[in-house]
């Protein structure tokens, strides 16, 4: 197997930092990781110490051995569907580490078909699409597009209002004023995003992606929110399913 430059080979590396090695296994002693992935130790070293910086492993407390890290991003049914609320709760970015959001383009326009469905609304429809940015630092890690069920909020002002949150999940929440926000439906895929996306995530625009789309809305299962995103996966672990973690 290849190696990236100061890396474990690409196929193990994604094995680790998607979670495919279940929370709290052990990783290999070095010379032996080395000899699994077909790699020098010192380029098994490097990828180790890749890794540590990423949190996708870490050491046991009070011993030098290292397991793989609990995968921290949820993504189901139960929990609030703003990505800023489960990036703070799941400790992905580590202290100190600036996450901010960029608003690209919002703009108005009819519903297309494969749009209009998921949000339950006739095609053709107004709603507004929201282009934006999350950043780690200065660096994209998300790239998303939202489309919006909402009728009664100009352009303008919704742009305003993400301006002083930067959530838009709390803007529709104090829009609507009936409970929790919520992911209604939601599928998950492992990809290369495309070209224009892949572009703009720097040293992982090679690099397979997490693709989320999801259905968003409040408690009483009215959609609100057609989300389509790009996660970097060398940031963000996610956990699939609506099982207790």
């Amino acid at each position: 197997m290849a190696a990236p430059a100061g890396g474990l080979p690409y196929d193990a590396a994604i094995a680790v930092l998607m979670g495919a090695a279940r929370p709290g296994t052990p990783v290999p002693p070095l010379e032996d990781l080395a000899r699994l992935c077909g790699l020098e130790v010192l380029d098994a070293a490097a990828g180790l110490e890749l890794l540590l910086q990423r949190h996708a492993v870490e050491f046991v407390p009070g011993s030098n051995r290292l397991v793989t890290r609990r995968i921290p991003y949820r993504i189901d049914h139960r929990v609030h569907a703003s990505l800023s609320e489960g990036v703070d709760r799941s400790g992905s970015i580590r202290p100190g580490m600036s996450f901010r959001s960029l608003v690209r383009a919002v703009d108005e326009l009819p519903a297309p078909v494969e749009i209009a469905q998921p949000l339950a609304i006739p095609a053709g429809t107004s709603v507004v699409r929201l282009r934006r940015e999350r950043m780690l630092g200065d660096e994209p890690v998300v790239v998303a597009t939202s489309w919006l069920r909402v009728t009664s909020l100009a352009v303008d002002d919704l742009v305003d209002r993400l301006f002083q949150s930067m959530s838009l999940a709390a803007v529709l929440e104090q829009l609507n004023h009936r409970g929790p926000y919520r992911r209604l439906r939601y599928r998950v895929a492992l990809a290369h995003p495309s070209s224009d996306v892949a572009g703009l995530f720097g040293p992982a625009r090679d690099e397979l992606a997490w693709w989320v789309e999801s259905v968003n809305g409040v408690d009483d299962h009215e959609p609100l929110e057609l989300s389509q995103a790009w996660l970097r996966a060398d940031v963000f672990r996610l956990l699939v399913g609506d099982d207790p973690a």
